[in-house]
Parts: structure tokens; C-alpha cells; sequence
């Protein structure tokens, strides 16, 4: 039985991919006991290449290639294809740490969890910061929706997590097509529907903060990909969420994307800042719903935003320069 599928995109990532697969098969599984799909997102570079020379000595590595369509969907080619009991999504410039497979397996199968999430370590150079997250419920079984409404922050990156294979097809849970921080749109989703989740404090994850990760780098269309996740989110909650509990824990999800598309956009052009701020507008009912949000920090925003667009710009700048603005 294959109890992992690995899913590997890359895309322009000859620099890293060696160290993320090195990781991926370094474990305590044999090689009939897991997968690594690596998803070829039309690199130009020699990524590819550097996969295929596994081909040789690992019989568990599965190439897919396609031309590029974003992380998005190299993740859902992973999904379709994955054979695994389990699902972990990895990227090809991070690496997981050796022998963990085996124990990650087991508290999976022990507990029958549809997500087992965990923590990660940062590296910025060679130093590792073990990532923090705000809970008091580590080895506690929670269903998705307890978990939600008992953390400040759902795990938003997907590599955070582990996901039983069946529970992702249950829920036809796939990625946004074509946007940044899809998983800002997915995360929500997953844990909405999770019946079993354990959070595990250790750490299992390696995070690389590379400097030219799309991730990490400005670019005015994550701003407008952050309204479609903030869309996407509110009809989800129209949708679906019937708790009125989980649904103001929503209007926070909501409210978080909404300061990244600002903190985003105050270095785009001034042309895509105007275009930006029209397109915003346009959703004035979408903007309001951050109002009905917990946090008496956004609801102060909206309030603001709706008075004077300039005095908003103008405080959230202060805001953001005095590191007051989390996203």
C-alpha cells in the first residue's frame, strides 16, 4: 500500500529542487510504501533535468510536465495523479526533515485524522527558527470547525499540513486555478470540512525564505488575486457556513486578505494603485463583511476606508512602517 504521495512543484527552481528531493528520500518508508510526484510547471531552467536524474535510482519518483499554469495547478496534477493514502504538498525550494514519514504515518493511522497539521522551521541564511503559532490545544483531536474557532490563525500554507488523500475527493477539494496565495482560499475550505485534526507541536517542515520566491516577492497582481480570494471566501460562507461562530472567524479570513492586497499594492505603480482601488470599490458590499470581523482592528479600518480612501492609504501606511499591520 502506498501510504504518501509527495507533491513536488517546481518551476524555475534549479538552485533548490536537489535539496528538497534529497529530503524527500531521506525516510523511513521503503520505496513501494511512498510516492514523490514532482510537477514540471514548464520550467526553463534545469529543474526538470535535475529531477529526471532520480528517475535512475529511486522507483517511486513520478514526472508529470505541463506548461506553466501556476502553483495552483501543478498542485492539482499532483492531487489527480496521487496515489497515496496521505497527501503532502511540498515546495521544491523548502526540504522536510529525514526519517519523518514513518511517524507522521502513524499518528495519521492512529488517530484517523483528515488533516494532521504541524509546525516549521524558518531559515533566513543558516539560522532555523522554530515557526510559533498561537494555540493551547497541541495533541488534542479537534474537528476542523473547533479548530477554527480556537486559533487566532488557521494553518494557511498548505505544507503545514497533512491530508488524508479520500477526504481531499470527498470534499472535491482542489486549488484556485491562476491566483497568488491560494492557500489563503483552500486552507478554510479543508479545515470547514475536517472531521479529525491533531496540530502536533513539533516540527517537521524546512522553510527556505528565498528572496526570489513568488511568494516573497511584490507584484500588484497578488493584490488583485487577494480580492478573488476574499470573494472566493465570502461565497464559501454564504454557501456552506451556516455556525455563526465560524462565520465571523470567516469575515477574519476575509479581513486578512484584504490587508495583504493593501500592504501589496503601496508598492505597485501608481496606475495599478488607481486601478486597484477602483476594482475595490466595485465590492463595497464584499469590503463591509471585514466589519462583521471579531477583530476590532479591521472593523476600525473599514471604518476609516469608508470615510476618506487618502486618510485610509495614509493610516494604513503608518500602520504597516510601525509593523501594526499582520498579514
Amino acid at each position: 500500500m502506498i501510504k504518501f504521495s509527495l507533491i513536488v512543484p517546481a518551476y524555475q527552481v534549479e538552485n533548490f529542487i536537489k535539496r528538497c528531493l534529497d529530503s524527500c528520500f531521506s525516510q523511513d518508508l521503503s520505496s513501494d510504501e511512498y510516492e514523490v510526484l514532482v510537477i514540471n510547471d514548464g520550467s526553463k531552467d534545469k529543474s526538470l533535468e535535475i529531477a529526471q536524474e532520480y528517475l535512475s535510482s529511486h522507483n517511486n519518483i513520478h514526472i508529470f510536465s505541463q506548461e506553466n499554469k501556476g502553483l495552483s495547478e501543478a498542485r492539482n496534477t499532483g492531487i489527480r495523479n496521487a496515489k497515496g493514502k496521505y497527501v503532502w504538498f511540498i515546495d521544491s525550494d523548502d526540504w522536510i526533515n529525514n526519517n519523518c514519514l514513518a511517524e507522521m504515518y502513524n499518528l495519521c493511522e492512529k488517530n484517523d485524522l483528515d488533516i494532521l497539521h504541524f509546525r516549521a522551521t524558518d531559515f533566513k541564511n543558516d539560522q532555523g527558527v522554530v515557526r510559533e503559532e498561537d494555540v493551547t490545544f497541541y495533541n488534542q483531536i479537534l474537528s476542523g470547525k473547533d479548530y477554527i474557532l480556537n486559533s487566532s490563525f488557521i494553518g494557511f500554507p498548505v505544507w503545514l499540513n497533512i491530508f488524508k488523500r479520500s477526504f481531499l475527493a470527498e470534499n472535491q477539494l482542489f486549488f484556485k486555478a491562476g491566483i497568488y496565495h491560494e492557500d489563503n482560499e483552500f486552507s478554510p475550505r479543508a479545515f470547514y470540512y475536517a472531521k479529525t485534526v491533531l496540530f502536533v507541536e513539533k516540527s517537521y517542515y524546512n522553510v527556505y525564505h528565498n528572496p526570489q520566491s513568488i511568494t516573497r516577492t511584490a507584484n500588484s497582481k497578488k493584490s488583485f488575486d487577494l480580492l478573488q480570494v476574499m470573494e472566493a471566501t465570502s461565497l464559501f460562507l454564504k454557501e456552506n457556513v451556516t455556525e455563526d461562530k465560524i462565520k465571523i472567524k470567516f469575515y477574519n479570513y476575509i479581513g486578512l486578505a484584504f490587508n495583504g492586497a493593501f500592504d501589496n499594492i503601496l508598492t505597485a505603480s501608481l496606475e495599478d494603485r488607481r486601478l486597484f482601488i477602483s476594482e475595490i470599490k466595485k465590492n463595497q458590499k464584499l469590503v463591509n463583511e471585514i466589519s462583521k470581523s471579531e477583530i476590532l482592528k479591521y472593523r476600525i479600518q473599514i471604518f476609516i476606508f469608508n470615510m476618506s480612501m487618502p486618510l485610509y492609504l495614509h493610516v494604513f501606511s503608518i500602520l504597516k512602517n510601525k509593523k501594526l499591520i499582520k498579514w
